[in-house]
């Protein structure tokens, strides 16, 4: 894995859904960033991503790819939440690269989307054990330190009842939102 400065950073489209590699490189790369920050929440049949999942996150470019030395380096997931408000989710990095700047360029590039497309928020949930892991601490403090407010908090089972069997710990569901500019 390379600096920042080497990253080439592009939105999804239709002909990478057909890259079978990148699609299965991209459910590993996810469902490992998500096992390691959250194995001791869920049950072992919860994985984070699947194969139908990317597929048709690339077919409709709701993400955004992040290559070093033409190797996928990480992922985030783009969307519109509401006519003022864009979201993103599903950010993980090759667990080779961590500490090497491509999560922060990833939000960055999302948050450029956004600009683009005219949202003037941004927002991230976290979901979490109801006692953060440190894990989870990290990310709300790396987060913050991004400018993103914390906003509330709902049990799992409001906000993604599809999950809440499979639950170990009680879990919920962390909105954080920044103003754009």
């Amino acid at each position: 894995m390379t600096s920042q400065a080497k990253l080439e950073i592009r939105r999804s489209d239709a002909t990478d859904a057909e890259d079978r590699a990148l699609v299965d490189r991209i459910v590993a790369i996810v469902n490992a960033a998500y096992f390691w920050s959250e194995a001791e929440q869920w049950t072992d049949e919860k994985e984070r991503t699947s194969t139908p999942e990317i597929t048709d996150l690339l077919k409709s470019r709701k993400l955004l790819l992040a290559f070093a030395s033409e190797q996928l380096a990480g992922v985030v997931k783009i969307e519109k939440i509401d006519p003022k408000t864009a979201g993103f989710g599903m950010l993980a990095t090759d667990p080779n690269g961590l500490q090497r700047g491509v999560g922060k360029a990833l939000v960055g590039a999302a948050e450029a989307w956004a600009l683009a497309e005219g949202f003037g928020e941004m927002e991230i949930e976290i979901v979490r054990a109801e006692n953060p892991n440190s894990h989870k601490q990290l990310l709300h403090d790396w987060y913050t330190r991004l400018n993103y407010i914390e906003i509330a908090t709902f049990p799992i089972i409001e906000r993604i009842p599809e999950i809440a069997p499979l639950q170990k710990q009680t879990c919920v569901s962390t909105v954080y939102r920044k103003l754009l500019s």
